[in-house]
């Protein structure tokens, strides 16, 4: 009879220890797949907010190669008469909000009493202020520029590298060339629109959805025009490719494996919060200006604690998080003095 309870108990021990290898692995198998699930989630929203930023940013290029060739049309126009022309790159620019400067240069020698060099250009200085004058020169030969000699050979227009318009805009831009033609088909100038890299900066911070993330976007060369950010370097990460039909540049959503959460102690409330960050050069005890309250006040605050987790892994949602501003320079040169 005890033998018979002996073995009851050893088939009931085995029963419980069948049973919780069973859950076990069928816990760890909900585990994998939920964090694929969750993985494959996180792929298919960047790809999609990816494919929203192209569209976006290709609107504005479209925009800018409308511009210029309505300005070739106006310069075709009016090919004999400087003030025209003149008065066509300072009003396309005021219809453009976005261009930062427009150009027509012609063919050396083409406006003689000019000198050999003719290059109408009107500039946005601000909102409400438009700069136009002559910049064509010997020390600023226009001829010996990649914009120019894309324009002349290139009958459906193209787009520059980036390069520092010094004459022009002052800004680094690209540009948008396209030829100007005479009465007699002949190809006497070319059209310059212009589009800042502090623009696409601006969108591309703005367009950026996926919090954690950054943008980049190379042109039909490999060349930056807006380059990924140093806090990605010494980081795994994960990148999304998308090309800009309009232009051939390359847009891309850079996604760190590990997201990177601060908490923050604003002493103002005696409270801490989670912020998240992309700048891993960020230390516990670095003062830094955080978003506070429903009106999101730039506020100041210390980092008490700086973890790391996979994005399936975090405490609290990303979207529920707001960002860290940046350093609070102020507060750390007060506490330098």
């Amino acid at each position: 009879m005890a033998k018979k309870q002996q073995k009851r108990s050893y088939a009931g021990l085995w029963i419980i220890l069948v049973a919780a290898v069973v859950l076990e692995a069928t816990a760890c198998v909900q585990y994998f797949y939920s964090r694929a699930a969750i993985r494959q989630e996180a792929e298919y929203r960047a790809k999609t907010e990816l494919r929203r930023a192209e569209l976006e940013i290709e609107k504005h290029t479209i925009e800018m190669e409308t511009a210029g060739k309505a300005l070739a049309m106006l310069a075709e126009k009016y090919v004999d008469i400087p003030d025209s022309i003149f008065a066509a790159t300072r009003s396309v620019v005021k219809a453009i909000p976005h261009t930062t400067s427009i150009a027509i240069s012609f063919v050396p020698d083409y406006f003689p009493q000019y000198g050999r060099y003719f290059e109408a250009c009107s500039s946005r200085i601000s909102e409400d202020s438009i700069y136009t004058r002559q910049i064509g020169s010997a020390a600023h030969d226009y001829t010996l520029l990649e914009w120019y000699q894309n324009g002349l050979k290139d009958e459906g227009g193209m787009w520059s590298e980036a390069y520092l318009d010094d004459s022009g805009s002052q800004k680094w831009v690209v540009s948008y060339s396209q030829p100007v033609h005479n009465r007699k088909g002949d190809v006497v100038g070319v059209i310059c629109v212009d589009l800042s890299l502090d623009y696409l900066q601006q969108l591309s911070e703005y367009l950026q959805l996926y919090k954690g993330s950054y943008y980049s976007i190379s042109s039909s060369k490999g060349m930056d025009i807006v380059a990924r950010p140093d806090t990605v370097a010494g980081r795994k990460y994960t990148i999304f490719d998308e090309e800009i039909d309009a232009t051939g540049w390359q847009i891309s959503i850079i996604i760190p494996d590990e997201v990177i959460y601060a908490t923050v102690r604003i002493p103002e409330v005696g409270r801490s919060y989670y912020y998240i960050t992309n700048d891993n050069s960020l230390r516990k005890g670095d003062k830094v200006l955080v978003p506070y309250g429903p009106d999101h006040i730039p506020t100041s605050g210390e980092i008490s604690k700086i973890e790391y987790f996979r994005p399936e892994e975090v405490p609290l949602a990303i979207d529920q998080i707001d960002p860290i501003f940046g350093r609070d320079f102020d507060v750390e040169k007060e506490i330098k003095k």
